[in-house]
């Protein structure tokens, strides 16, 4: 089962390595032309070649040299690498900010055809597209349906919605808010 699964977790474990080392991490011969693909799917191909070394860049321990949302990008790429079936991102674009999540929705949408894909988020931006919602409180499932079918419908996901359109409109949630 685990074979069938690629995993994005907020917190990244990141190797004192370089870059490509890092997206190609399970899949150790994956090309540079792989490596660079999945990359720009992930939208973290640009700010890699601007690093001083490109691919070839070593982030130090865990990551350091690095920001959140780049760690995030990093996993994001190194999942979509191992091209499995089912791919579960855990709340894995929390600290990017919505624009570059919008732009990693979109890139990714093309690897997501034909496989299941489960993202855990508390900003519901994410989540607009999906086919199905499954709405959380307390712990416990309390509705599940698209996004339009639960605007109409659940009053808690709606009230959430509503905030963090606001919250994004007003300039005062980016990258890391909930």
């Amino acid at each position: 089962m685990r074979s069938a699964i690629a995993y994005v977790p907020q917190d990244v474990v990141l190797f004192s390595d370089t870059i490509a080392f890092n997206i190609a991490f399970g899949r150790p011969e994956a090309s540079a032309d792989d490596i660079e693909r999945v990359a720009r799917a992930a939208a973290i191909h640009d700010d890699i070649v601007a690093m001083p070394q490109g691919y070839e860049t070593r982030i130090g321990e865990r990551g350091i040299k690095i920001s959140g949302g780049q760690r995030q990008r990093i996993a994001i790429a190194r999942a979509l690498l191992l091209d499995r079936p089912i791919i579960l991102i855990d709340d894995g674009l929390s600290a990017v900010d919505m624009e570059t999540e919008h732009a990693i929705i979109r890139s990714i949408a093309s690897y997501l055809e034909g496989r299941t894909c489960i993202i855990v988020s508390h900003r519901i931006a994410p989540l607009v597209d999906a086919n199905e919602i499954v709405v959380m409180e307390k712990g416990r499932v309390t509705d599940r349906g698209s996004h339009v079918e639960l605007i109409e419908r659940n009053d808690f996901y709606s009230s959430i919605y509503r905030h963090q359109t606001n919250w994004y409109a007003q300039g005062v949630v980016t990258g890391g808010g909930r």
